[in-house]
């Protein structure tokens, strides 16, 4: 406010969550401006955002697009081992996720935050998620509603990462009980909406699938270790199978890793730890999921952020 820009000031200890604050917002800037407004952005406090952020969206927003998603990058990768995988892990998606499924003709995902979308795609009822990942149900709503999700490479923007271990599991737990929320709210309407014509439903409907396919997967993989170890504790052969086979696995993981690093240019001699240990960050997702599965309830908690690194610190040339 300070600076001159218009601020909202809300408190409610009932209705907790980014998207009932969005939702608090968007029926604010009706209230007071109509429809004078005819794009938005969201971020998170803490992001810092590259100053072409703006214009590169905007650009890919009046040439069809209904929402764009910017390129997550991080501001504290080398705070700790768990944020050096999140830096990764960001990077990976936007490349090899959100752009190929662009390239393929898919509708992209938005990804909680650095995001901007047309407000016609919200006209109707407003801001209105009710998940606890309101990102994932505000892209299946597009989706179904027939609109374009668009990623944007050189929309850059900078979030801050998660530094411990258990921070991250307590964020990623939210992440599956809100996907299995949307896929228990919308997957019958993506199915209908198939029916009538749009097949980026069914992609949608894969999506929302992904997470109670995971954990299910994962039952029967625990299962079916289980059973190759015990058989690999009376056969030779069989150890050596189950050994190569994990390690193999293993590598494999760190090795999409490291073309993310490569690709990305991020410096290898500083994100060592994050190509080493990222199948050891990337398991708890599928027991994540597995949990969800029976115990589907999380709540909304804030993630602490405490970097105070500017936009000229992380900024990296040809990034």
């Amino acid at each position: 406010a300070r600076h001159g820009a218009l601020v909202y000031e809300r408190e409610d200890a009932q209705r907790v969550g980014k998207g009932c604050a969005l939702s608090w917002a968007f029926d604010k800037l009706r209230e007071d401006y109509g429809d004078r407004f005819d794009a938005a952005a969201v971020f998170d406090a803490d992001n810092l955002v590259d100053p072409g952020f703006l214009a590169a969206v905007n650009d890919v927003l009046c040439t069809g697009a209904d929402v764009t998603q910017g390129y997550r990058d991080s501001t504290n990768p080398d705070e700790s081992a768990v944020s050096s995988c999140y830096a990764v892990y960001w990077l990976l998606l936007m490349r090899f996720f959100h752009r190929a499924r662009y390239n393929s003709g898919l509708p992209c995902l938005v990804g909680g935050t650095g995001f901007a979308f047309k407000t016609a795609a919200i006209r109707g009822d407003g801001w209105n998620t009710t998940t606890i990942t309101e990102d994932g149900e505000f892209s299946v709503q597009q989706i179904l509603a027939g609109n374009r999700i668009v990623p944007v490479r050189e929309a850059v923007f900078y979030d801050e990462q998660p530094v411990t271990f258990a921070m991250s599991l307590r964020q990623r737990h939210r992440w599956v009980i809100g996907g299995m929320q949307i896929a228990r709210r919308y997957l019958k309407e993506a199915f209908r909406c198939f029916a009538r014509g749009n097949w980026s439903a069914l992609d949608a409907a894969m999506y929302m699938l992904l997470l109670p396919a995971l954990g299910l997967g994962t039952l029967f993989g625990a299962a079916g270790t289980i059973a190759s170890a015990l058989h690999a504790m009376t056969a030779p052969a069989a150890a050596v199978g189950f050994g190569a086979s994990f390690l193999l696995g293993f590598l494999a993981i760190q090795g999409i890793a490291l073309l993310t690093a490569l690709l990305e240019r991020l410096p290898i001699k500083k994100m060592w730890k994050s190509v080493l240990l990222f199948p050891v960050f990337m398991l708890p997702m599928s027991y994540l999921a597995l949990v969800a599965l029976f115990r589907p309830q999380a709540e909304w908690k804030p993630i602490a952020h405490t970097d105070r690194r500017t936009i000229s610190d992380v900024s990296r040339s040809g990034g």
